[in-house]
């Protein structure tokens, strides 16, 4: 296949050069990837994947600091759910937490058959609406569906199975047409506190992360008819038994979800 064009000015890459470019660079960083593997040294290692949550990102670090006279080597990523999917199913992470709404199983169990993965639910939770103290909504406990039309939204970038998909499918069945205003998109949970305190912006999440906002004075407003909407559970590779840290981080984050006996997997 022909890579280079000479033009006057020199030499540029067809579309077949650029895909072949892009696939070298990938080969030249994974060589230097495993060259950087066999000068480490050779300890425990324990890698999981997380959607964007402050509360798992806190759970991992208390669950590293209580072992790290093991001088053991952790890995944390945070990604949508797919991402997270494709890391555990491509060995890049040895577990994964996820939160999926509870009405696109049908397309989970889909993707889940497809990358050979499977799924055990921790704890069911709910939709709940952050605002700061600049909201109309700051301090009220509770918020009719109707009225998150009307609402600007700080976001955290999500996938498939976004939470404001699911927000937005419940608002379409009562308001038609609506869509809800994503004023900011970000992948970042410190900007969303951020804004959520110094705007009137919004935000809508799960609430097993509503400690963390309670501590930075955000309230906490839950949506009326979405108190259990939301799963949230861990991903791991078909077969594969969660052993020593894996086993270990799983007792730590369902002692969290308050919860002794774990919902069935799918």
């Amino acid at each position: 296949m022909t890579l280079l064009e000479r033009r006057a000015r020199g030499v540029s890459l067809t579309k077949n050069g650029e895909r072949i470019f892009a696939y070298a660079v990938n080969i030249l960083k994974n060589a230097e990837l495993i060259s950087l593997a066999g000068m480490q040294k050779d300890r425990p290692f324990f890698s999981a994947a997380s959607n964007p949550s402050s509360r798992m990102a806190a759970l991992f670090s208390e669950f590293v600091t209580a072992n790290e006279a093991d001088h053991s080597q952790f890995r944390y990523r945070e990604g949508g759910v797919e991402q997270v999917m494709d890391w555990v199913s491509g060995h890049e992470a040895q577990m994964g937490f996820v939160f999926v709404p509870l009405n696109k199983q049908a397309a989970f169990r889909y993707l889940l058959e497809r990358k050979n993965l499977e799924f055990t639910m921790l704890t069911v939770t709910g939709l709940v609406l952050y605002t700061g103290v600049r909201s109309a909504f700051y301090g009220i406990r509770s918020i009719a569906p109707d009225r998150l039309g009307g609402l600007r939204y700080v976001q955290m970038e999500e996938d498939f199975f976004t939470l404001l998909e699911l927000s937005e499918g419940l608002l379409a069945d009562i308001l038609p047409g609506t869509m809800l205003d994503q004023a900011v998109m970000t992948n970042s949970d410190h900007m969303v506190i951020h804004l959520l305190q110094q705007t009137d912006l919004c935000n809508l999440g799960t609430y097993w992360r509503h400690d963390r906002c309670s501590s930075e004075g955000i309230s906490v407003v839950s949506i009326e008819g979405c108190e259990e909407t939301i799963g949230f559970g861990y991903l791991k590779r078909k077969g594969e038994e969660a052993d020593g840290y894996g086993a270990s981080f799983l007792e730590w984050v369902a002692g969290a979800c308050g919860k002794n006996d774990l919902i069935p997997s799918f």
